[in-house]
């Protein structure tokens, strides 16, 4: 035999022992050799039992398909017929395609995988992946497929190529898994990050503009991070790293380290921010003012573990601050030689004009004619309209200088209600205008406050009501809230007048400094346009407020309301408003003007005293030593009668030698300018019993004896001062009170000082 051709043929079936009936699966092999002339050998065969490798396989299968179905990643067997449209077809696809994509099975077996892709997916992704299946190799991607509905996904897909054991290809398996939600969170955090660079620009720019840079510190490496702007204005080269903590202290000025340096120890010991102002030298020399600003960093455990802070350059702040203080001491110097400028002035005006009115007043107490009279009282009501022009603006010097300053003192409201009406009365009286007076019966009518200033506030009102009604009536109520357990009662003032009115934006101008509602009443009434703004200060000085309404043609109502304590009435300080009979008492004037001082002694004459007058201050304690005195009247306003030394020196006096052996503690009024620098606070504490303010007024001197000297009055030869009362015209007061007698004419205007307000100088 040349040669020995073997054919074999492998063909199961399944053979039925009788034995056990078993059904075994057999697999045959027959060998037909054959030899090289044709002829036949004999047959060989063999067989074995497959039934267990087939068993295994059917298994293993099984727990395929069971993976596949349960598995959460879509899997798609595709055949590798062309790649070009339409594609391959699928063939398989497991239970995850349906619940991923919507589609059964049987909507897509047989079709082409590219009904998955829609408007979204890359054409480019398409490109590559026929690329690589056409030179059968693996791919991995991500892609956008679409739903049975039409909503789209990413779909991270693995394609692999299925060998077909002859060394090609037979199927196509691709391994698709939605990864939508990780794309929309990629994509998050894509926009997370693009916005942290953008925010991380903008605090740059920030920080630029801002001049002020940030930094970290930690503790355990010592090194600092910076921000750009930290290098910027600090002036260190980036290009050399963030310098480190000696190197940063370095750039400070050595008299700030020491507080830096104790400031961030104690941060970084007891966790307590920090932020202070501290200077940086610059290489060429140059100071720049840094604010510094820290705070701790705590990890986990809340340790402390490092710092991080911002530095701001203020140096621009600073000099800022600097100009201000000193433009504010140039300005606090220009109020101060502007106020000494109107203190002197006010003494240089005063002097003389103090006596033009107290020898006028003198004169009006004589025997005058009726012309005489007449041109005497011209004389006294124009100097006083001066006088009330000069105080206004003296009093606003003060006001914005903030030295003016209020008293506290026990007055009678219903009284100092009574004579600012009575002053009034012949200006009423005249234009034929009402002047009513409403108090409520249960207010408490003794208070402390200053009762001076609170009656200044009171005159302007009235005077403004009277002057701007030309018909009709001016009312003024008194009301109240209750005391307070303090003892404090908030005090209600209203003027109500029937007069022009006020139109609502000429109301905003009210109050205002040389301001009045219409330029034009400046020229028809008069007036300067300080009364109201240098009430609102009182007032307001007072820890009151004030106010107004008003309506075009109808009236206007101001009014004011101030807290002011409650006193038990009938105090022994009230002062009263009758001038004492004539009390034959020594008094001791001590004046260095010639005019003030002639013109007091004349009003104390009048008045049954009998006086002794000095100019200069070593002749009162001289005069006191050698003779017995009742009361002294000392100026504590000019330097060459240096009343305050006198005083002290006085009483520095009695308190080692004792009391004069002829009367008790020696009584001193302190004379004081209406509009000086003296306190009458001070003036008292240096010893006098009380004080009279310059220029002197009768009302005012008659209190004053009244209250001092009613021990020493004379009980025989009393000479009457007062002068007659006219009974007519009448205030109507309302609310129970008795009506008050007002006197008028010219001798009831002298005795209560009437020109002092002169209605026609009081301006809106």
């Amino acid at each position: 035999m040349t040669f020995l051709s073997e054919l074999t043929k492998t063909s199961p079936y399944t053979q039925s022992p009788e034995q056990d009936n078993n059904t075994v699966e057999i697999s045959t092999r027959y060998a037909a050799p054959f030899r090289g002339d044709g002829g036949m050998v004999p047959l060989s065969l063999s067989s074995f039992d497959r039934t267990d490798l087939i068993a295994n396989d059917c298994e293993r299968v099984r727990l395929m398909k069971h993976a596949a179905h349960y598995s959460n990643d879509v899997i798609m067997i595709c055949s590798t017929e062309s790649l070009d449209p339409p594609g391959p077809r699928v063939i398989y696809v497991n239970e995850a395609f349906t619940r991923i994509t919507g589609y059964a099975a049987e909507e897509i077996i047989g079709k082409s995988p590219r009904m998955l892709q829609g408007a979204d997916t890359s054409a480019e992704t398409r490109a590559n992946i026929r690329t690589r299946l056409s030179r059968w190799e693996p791919i991995t991607c991500d892609i956008v497929n679409y739903k049975k509905d039409g909503t789209p996904f990413w779909c991270e897909m693995n394609i692999h190529p299925i060998p077909d054991g002859s060394g090609g290809y037979s199927h196509f398996m691709a391994l698709q898994r939605d990864v939508t939600q990780r794309k929309w969170q990629e994509k998050e955090q894509e926009s997370a990050m693009n916005a942290l660079q953008e925010n991380k620009e903008r605090l740059i720019d920030a920080q630029r503009a801002a001049r002020t840079g940030s930094w970290e510190y930690n503790i355990a490496t010592g090194k600092i991070n910076w921000s750009p702007e930290m290098f910027r204005i600090l002036q260190f080269d980036p290009a050399l790293g963030e310098p480190d903590y000696s190197r940063l202290m370095s750039r400070y000025h050595p008299d700030d380290v020491p507080m830096h340096n104790a400031v961030v120890a104690k941060a970084m010991a007891d966790g307590i921010p920090y932020e202070f102002d501290i200077r940086a030298v610059m290489d060429d020399g140059t100071v720049h003012w840094m604010y510094a600003l820290g705070r701790p960093m705590r990890d986990h455990r809340n340790t402390i573990v490092g710092l991080n802070g911002t530095v701001q350059d203020i140096t621009d702040r600073k000099e800022s601050e600097l100009n201000l203080t000193l433009a504010l001491q140039a300005a606090e110097a220009a109020t101060q030689a502007k106020s000494a400028f109107l203190a002197n002035m006010s003494h240089e005006l005063r002097t003389p004009l103090n006596g033009i009115l107290g020898i006028n007043e003198v004169m009006l107490q004589t025997n005058l004619t009726e012309e005489q009279e007449n041109f005497a009282q011209i004389i006294q009501s124009s100097g006083q309209t001066l006088l009330l022009l000069l105080n206004d603006i003296l009093d606003l010097s003060k006001i914005e200088a903030g030295k003016l300053e209020m008293e506290s003192s026990p007055f009678d409201l219903r009284r100092l209600v009574s004579e600012t009406l009575q002053i009034f009365c012949l200006r009423a009286q005249e234009k034929g205008i009402s002047l009513k007076f409403s108090l409520p019966p249960d207010i408490s009518l003794h208070f402390r406050g200053d009762g001076n200033r609170l009656q200044q506030v009171l005159t302007n009102l009235i005077a403004n009501a009277i002057k701007f009604t030309e018909r009709g009536e001016v009312k003024i109520t008194v009301g109240h809230d209750w005391a307070t357990p303090t003892g404090v009662c908030r005090v209600r003032v209203a003027i109500t007048d029937t007069g022009i009115g006020i139109d609502p934006a000429s109301q905003k101008r009210l109050f205002q400094n040389f301001t009045q509602a219409d330029n034009s009443m400046t020229r028809r009434y008069g007036g300067t346009g300080l009364g109201l703004a240098i009430s609102k200060h009182l007032i307001e000085l007072m820890g009151g407020e004030i106010g107004m309404a008003s309506l075009p043609g109808k009236g206007s109502t101001f009014w004011f309301q101030v807290p002011l304590e409650t006193v038990e009435s009938g105090l022994s300080a009230l002062p009263s408003e009758s001038p004492p009979a004539a009390c034959n008492s020594r008094v001791l004037l001590g004046v260095n003007n010639s005019t003030n001082r002639i013109v007091i002694k004349r009003l104390l004459e009048k008045r049954g005293c009998r006086v002794e007058t000095v100019s200069q201050g070593s002749d009162v304690l001289r005069l006191w030593r050698e003779q017995v005195f009742d009361l002294a009247l000392l100026d504590m306003d000019e330097p060459e009668m240096a009343g305050d030394a006198a005083v002290s020196e006085l009483r520095a006096e009695e308190a080692v030698n004792g009391l004069h052996p002829d009367q008790g503690p020696f009584l001193i009024i302190g004379l004081v300018d209406a509009n000086a620098e003296t306190s009458k606070q001070w003036v008292r504490r240096i010893g006098t019993d009380d004080t009279l303010t310059l220029p002197l007024q009768p009302a005012a001197l008659n209190a004053i004896l009244q209250k001092w000297l009613s021990r020493h009055r004379a009980t025989g030869d009393k000479e009457t001062a007062r002068p007659d009362l006219i009974r007519e015209p009448t205030v109507r007061v309302e609310g129970g009170l008795p009506p008050e007698r007002v006197p008028s004419g010219s001798s009831a205007l002298r005795r209560m000082g009437a020109a002092q307000f002169a209605p026609q100088s009081t301006s809106l």
